[in-house]
């Protein structure tokens, strides 16, 4: 997914709106969104000079107000989301009735105001914003003041819902968390510092580089990043202010004030839909019961209070008529391949990648969205239609010790309800396990014929992932990008995952004759 004003991408420009028969005459570039945007796909390979490239945010047509540049380089934040429901309008038009789309997007900040004053240096978007939505004259975007989140997903979710999608999800892609010692993630690191006093330092040399070190920003000026090979290094001498009218009053300290937020560690998910009526495999992406759960094989009702206290029946809280407030139900008792439902909040790290893109989806996070959106058996050659599996309940687990008096339901349902509040109250969730025993077509399509792999379209695939994934659960996929650099790209990663694949699978097999030839 190409997200608002964070970089250029491989692949050229395409005119926007307005009317297509016109002989376009283009007015001067748009400002960057920030300084030292560059080409994605060329930040390996570029040289000093080209680290301080500005990408411009595209221009427009003076006649019939067409924009050209590329999704995710527009201006102003309201004609990226415009065309991006542009796009995804395309993409509801070939969808099935019962299909899924998934499209995963991150937010935006203005930026922090420092570049739009009129004396500053680089009169533009400002250096601190990689995703800057702040105008160049200052003007707030919709309400948006410098340093506020420009809150692209809730926006893009509302947009879509009035293009008459179904928003029926909104998952959260955590790659970090806080207050968590099993998940502590990876996200990007962010510079944000709070107030603090730091010790007031000059520079007092280059470190015998002299301009070498330098490179050519916006308007001409001077930015110090790289040496002259390309290579980060700061190659300034600092040293602690002799004594200055802004640091004298204080020992040589100054106060700097920073605009701290905790670091962006998330993104969304949105689950979008056609129609009503779609198709999704619950079982397919069924979370097994946790472990300790599992090793226990008991969960208790009432948590620790529950297990501290043994009211009677003339305590005004004893409930559900039990003896004991804290007994105990036993899991171990369910069969069938069931577990607990998907979460809307998926803790994924981030996962490397060598070639030449740097917003590479984790395969974990495509694999339980592709899983829940297409049939595991397949569908229908004839109409396309998937195979919904055939689950098998078993009844619910029951003592005859578990009744509860408040709750006004009879039979199955009412026990069940116990249960599930037992089990809710404990901190848990009530296994009510199910089990597979076969598939059956959704259409009426006759004779009924094998089924074949379903399909997934991925309308930005850049790298290939969803592909990759789909190729792995044996799905066919289609992808589609503007650059014919990432298609590439796309199409070597999965040779070679396949090849990886068959060669683990030949050595699997190599071990497996060996070890059935010692026992023989």
């Amino acid at each position: 997914m190409t997200y608002f004003g964070l970089r250029k991408y491989s692949g050229g420009e395409e005119i926007w709106d307005g009317n297509p028969a016109c002989q376009h005459k283009w007015g001067a570039d748009q400002p960057c969104h920030h300084l030292g945007q560059v080409e994605q796909s060329k930040w390996k390979d570029a040289v000093a000079s080209d680290y301080g490239q500005t990408q411009p945010s595209g221009n427009f047509c003076q006649l019939c107000g067409a924009w050209k540049g590329q999704l995710g380089n527009e201006p102003t934040p309201e004609l990226y989301l415009r065309h991006l429901v542009e796009i995804c309008r395309e993409v509801r038009r070939v969808l099935r009735p019962d299909g899924v789309f998934w499209l995963n997007i991150g937010d935006s900040w203005s930026g922090s105001g420092g570049a739009h004053k009129p004396e500053h240096a680089n009169p533009g978007m400002s250096r601190s914003s990689a995703r800057s939505g702040v105008p160049l004259n200052g003007v707030n975007y919709n309400g948006c003041k410098p340093l506020d989140m420009v809150l692209i997903p809730e926006q893009l979710a509302l947009a879509f819902r009035a293009d008459s999608w179904y928003l029926r999800s909104v998952l959260i892609w955590a790659k970090g968390v806080s207050l968590s010692d099993e998940f502590n993630g990876n996200p990007m690191p962010e510079s944000v510092n709070g107030w603090r006093w730091t010790r007031h330092q000059v520079k007092v040399g280059n470190n015998g580089r002299g301009r070498e070190a330098w490179r050519v920003g916006a308007n001409n000026t001077p930015q110090q990043d790289h040496d002259k090979d390309g290579n980060f290094k700061s190659s300034a001498v600092w040293q602690n202010c002799p004594g200055c009218p802004k640091c004298e009053k204080h020992n040589g300290y100054i106060l700097r004030k920073g605009s701290w937020r905790p670091t962006d560690s998330y993104e969304c998910v949105l689950m979008l839909t056609k129609t009503g009526s779609y198709f999704c495999d619950r079982e397919a992406v069924l979370e097994p019961i946790a472990p300790s759960t599992i090793g226990r094989g008991k969960v208790s009702f009432g948590g620790e209070k529950g297990r501290n206290y043994n009211p009677d029946e003339s305590d005004p809280n004893f409930r559900n008529g039990s003896e004991q407030w804290g007994r105990e139900y036993d899991y171990t008792k369910s069969n069938g391949n069931g577990g607990r439902n998907l979460r809307s909040v998926l803790m994924i790290p981030t996962t490397g990648f060598k070639g030449a893109h740097f917003a590479v989806f984790p395969p974990r996070l495509v694999e339980p969205l592709v899983k829940a959106a297409t049939s595991e058996k397949g569908c229908c050659p004839k109409c396309g239609s998937p195979w919904a599996r055939v689950i098998q309940k078993p009844e619910a687990p029951h003592d005859g010790e578990t009744d509860c008096k408040n709750i006004d339901i009879q039979g199955n349902t009412r026990r069940l309800a116990v249960l599930r509040q037992a089990a809710r109250e404990s901190g848990s969730e009530y296994a009510n396990q199910s089990s597979t025993i076969g598939w059956l077509p959704t259409c009426e399509c006759q004779p009924v014929l094998e089924p074949i792999p379903c399909r997934v379209l991925d309308p930005f695939s850049g790298a290939g992932t969803t592909s990759l994934v789909c190729e792995r659960l044996g799905l066919d996929s289609i992808g589609i990008d503007t650059s014919v650099e990432y298609i590439k790209l796309a199409e070597a990663r999965i040779v070679e995952d396949e090849q990886k694949r068959i060669g683990d699978q030949i050595k699997q097999l190599k071990e497996e004759a060996k070890l059935e030839f010692k026992t023989d």
